[in-house]
């Protein structure tokens, strides 16, 4: 059962994820499955305190925010540079480009930038998605030993021996420096649910239909191991951003449009290495001992 700090983090992250617009009462509690008169009074609080406001009985985020999110951005290391290399990043290839960081078992979407692609998912700062396998694979690959095990322990045994896949393929990952993979079905039928009205807090969702969308995306061919196939659409290639100590700091994600098949691979990944290298120079990030390749293996 959810606590009270709970149902006010779910309001929160909603309204986080649908800027300019506005709900009413009514609406929050059917879209989040809140009784309606503990909505009433986490809205009646959450206004008293300015981080609502409501307009003609609907409600959107307050000002109260604005202090806070600059504060935030001045304690994450080289913010406004990483959010201006995703957006260059995102306007010279015509993509869509995210920044995540690892939140418990799911990964929370921090900066985006670029026009969402056709049949992908649809992402956008704020949202946060399941860290359950095959997603979230690129923040296990540089995860460490332990957690990467946990998170492979996951997967279902079945007799095409996926966990050996999925660990060879992080293995890759680490040796040069990102993790590509493909657009699948399972990602198209992801898109769909995350931008229909089944979605109510960001990252949360119908359970039985995000389960038989994971399900589904194990089975196909989702992670691109050894040597890419030129014919088919990437969906997203990612990169690790260190901080001075060498720990994860967040991950670099390009999305690429249609246009961009695995024959367009090593530029691609190029380009998001070269704008990770960017922001790790800045802060002075440094990479744990020597898991890059000098080039891009592909």
């Amino acid at each position: 059962m959810a606590s009270a700090i709970d149902r006010v983090f779910t309001v929160l992250n909603f309204l986080a994820t649908h800027v300019g617009q506005s709900y009413t009462l009514s609406e929050l509690s059917r879209q989040l499955g809140l009784n309606k008169a503990t909505g009433h009074i986490i809205m009646k609080r959450l206004q008293y305190g300015g981080y609502v406001t409501s307009t003609d009985g609907k409600f959107s985020l307050g000002p109260a925010f604005i202090p806070l999110g600059r504060a935030a951005e001045r304690e994450f290391p080289a913010a406004q540079l990483l959010q201006q290399e995703i957006e260059n990043l995102a306007t010279s290839l015509g993509a869509e480009c995210i920044a995540s960081v690892a939140s418990d078992d799911q990964a929370l979407i921090v900066f985006h930038a670029g026009v969402p692609q056709p049949f992908g998912l649809a992402v956008e700062a704020g949202q946060r998605l399941p860290m359950i396998p095959p997603m979230g694979s690129a923040f296990m690959a540089w995860a460490g030993e332990e957690q990467m095990e946990e998170w492979l322990a996951r997967l279902p045994d079945d007799e095409n021996n996926r966990k050996a896949k999925f660990r060879k393929v992080l293995r890759m990952a680490q040796a040069r420096g990102y993790i590509v993979t493909y657009m699948v079905s399972a990602i198209s039928d992801m898109g769909e649910l995350y931008s229909s009205d089944r979605v109510g807090a960001a990252g949360n969702i119908e359970e039985v239909s995000m389960a038989t969308i994971l399900a589904n995306l194990t089975q196909q061919e989702y992670l691109v191991d050894e040597q890419p196939d030129a014919s088919k659409r990437l969906a997203n290639i990612s990169t690790p951003i260190f901080d001075a100590q060498s720990r994860l700091l967040c991950i670099l994600t390009l999305i690429p449009g249609s246009d961009y098949t695995a024959e367009d691979l090593p530029m691609l990944s190029n380009a998001v290495m070269r704008s990770a290298d960017q922001v790790m120079r800045e802060i002075n990030g440094r990479r744990p001992g020597t898991i890059y390749a000098e080039s891009p293996v592909f």
